[in-house]
């Protein structure tokens, strides 16, 4: 947050009673196929994978918390003080993730895609910090930090320092090495899957063209609607793969719907999207904008023409 011509930084959680003290929950990442799912143990998590029956193993699963509140750092010293950085850590915008199941007899035939509504898809999201590392968390206090540069052992002060006693007396922080702790958000809303009944060169740019030419149909901004992919079988090139837009209005504002009864519609916006540009593989007037710029060296808008339009 910028207040005051300052950046102001959360240093960890809100936690200032045990009703605030955060759950640790736990998410699995098959290495076949990449799908992801979560679940309140990690013995629930792993096993064989329901979609590549890949085994899903301890190394597969990681921790995370769902953050309710952050807070800056608080000492009694300076009254109400707060935790000052003065460089912004920048980091890659991370995918969405649909760990939803998807019904065989709920998808609908249109053509080139198979496609499938949901009004309360679950969706997840994580971030792992600079580098992928994780986050130190300590679970009484609520201080945390990016595991890239921490010292494992070292002691810490309480995020919120209101009393005489500075150094926090718990010890057993989560996340290290070998178990990453994530921050998480899982949530709810109208979701539509569209599986290509052939394979695709690149998901990347069929995703974008679809949320795109969904938001040219409805006369949307792009961040009106959320975008995800992934794979239904084992990755491989050609693999088979689905697509996934979604409100991204909390509990889902309907657009999604709108573009699953107007699906040929949006089929064929998206191939205007491409097929009208004249750059080599993809640019800021067809497939590339900033929330994307992430998979900006895999967006080519030729072999979305070629596979929409052949």
């Amino acid at each position: 947050m910028i207040a005051h011509k300052k950046v102001f930084t959360s240093a960890g959680l809100y936690v200032v009673s045990k009703t605030d003290e955060p759950q640790r929950l736990w998410f699995s990442k098959c290495r076949g196929c990449e799908q992801i799912r979560t679940g309140a143990t990690d013995d629930q998590l792993a096993g064989e994978c329901a979609v590549c029956h890949q085994t899903i193993t301890k190394q597969n699963i990681r921790p995370f918390v769902k953050p309710e509140a952050f807070s800056v750092r608080i000492e009694k010293a300076e009254g109400i003080s707060r935790y000052r950085r003065n460089t912004l850590i920048r980091q890659r915008q991370s995918l969405t993730h649909f760990i939803e199941d998807v019904e065989p007899d709920s998808l609908h035939d249109f053509g080139l895609f198979r496609v499938a509504l949901k009004e309360k898809g679950r969706l997840f999201r994580y971030n792992l910090g600079p580098g992928n590392r994780g986050f130190a968390l300590c679970p009484k206090c609520g201080s945390s930090e990016p595991l890239c540069g921490f010292k494992v052992g070292k002691r810490h002060k309480k995020l919120r320092v209101l009393s005489d006693s500075i150094q926090c007396e718990n010890d057993l922080l989560w996340g290290n090495s070998n178990k990453p702790l994530a921050f998480g958000h899982e949530f709810e809303t109208f979701s539509l899957i569209a599986r290509p009944v052939v394979p695709v060169k690149s998901i990347e740019s069929l995703a974008f063209s679809m949320q795109k030419g969904l938001c040219r149909q409805l006369e949307l901004e792009s961040n009106d609607i959320g975008v995800s992919w992934r794979w239904v079988a084992k990755r491989s090139d050609g693999a088979e793969a689905e697509v996934i837009l979604y409100d991204r209005t909390p509990g889902g504002a309907g657009f999604v719907k709108e573009g699953f009864d107007n699906w040929q519609a949006v089929v064929k916006k998206a191939l205007e999207i491409c097929a009208d540009c004249d750059c080599e593989k993809a640019c800021y007037e067809c497939l590339k904008d900033y929330s994307n710029q992430s998979y900006h060296n895999k967006l080519d808008r030729v072999s979305v023409t070629a596979l929409l339009g052949g």
